[in-house]
């Protein structure tokens, strides 16, 4: 057995999974577009992080409105235009929209953290991801989050290929 990966949007992934160009997603949503099975596989915390280099101004958590102007300010990546994990930490931390503008759309979340140990700027990305970067004070995590921010995974894949050996044997070994 070998495992594929491919980088897109939901969308894309969804139509790959459809056409049968690929046979496992994961994701966070669950959809009613196709006939797809979904299991759950865990929750996952995302966080702000950002460049070790960036001086965070003195006592600025303590301000949520000056704070969110600041970040607003601040060069953000991001894996796609959508922007619904920085969205979704957005409004459980701070109960409002968000109104940033990305500078760099990246394929994926390692990619984006490969990028802010080099170069200044923030992202949202899950926590799990980066736990050796942070502890290596290779990235940082800008202020401390008094709410979690949890979206749930999910396997989607064709009721065709729910016996596929190939399939059941990833899942397991991904709960292990």
């Amino acid at each position: 057995m070998y495992i594929v990966t491919h980088f897109g949007t939901e969308k894309e992934l969804i139509e790959a999974l459809e056409i049968d160009k690929v046979q496992l997603l994961v994701g966070i949503k669950k959809h009613g577009i196709y006939d797809h099975q979904f299991a759950y596989i865990k929750n996952e915390e995302l966080e702000l992080i950002c460049s070790n280099t960036i001086d965070i101004p003195e006592n600025i958590e303590n301000n949520e409105r000056e704070l969110t102007k600041w970040l607003q300010k601040q060069t953000w990546f991001v894996y796609d235009n959508d922007q619904s994990d920085i969205n979704f930490f957005w409004e459980t931390n701070f109960n409002k929209s968000l109104k940033i503008i990305p500078r760099y759309i990246l394929p994926s979340y390692l990619d984006i953290i490969e990028v802010l140990k080099k170069n200044n700027g923030f992202s949202v990305v899950p926590k799990h991801l980066f736990e050796k970067e942070l502890k290596d004070n290779l990235i940082k995590t800008p202020i401390n989050s008094a709410k979690k921010s949890e979206q749930k995974l999910f396997y989607s894949y064709k009721l065709k290929n729910s016996n596929l050996k190939e399939i059941n044997k990833f899942i397991e070994g991904m709960k292990n």
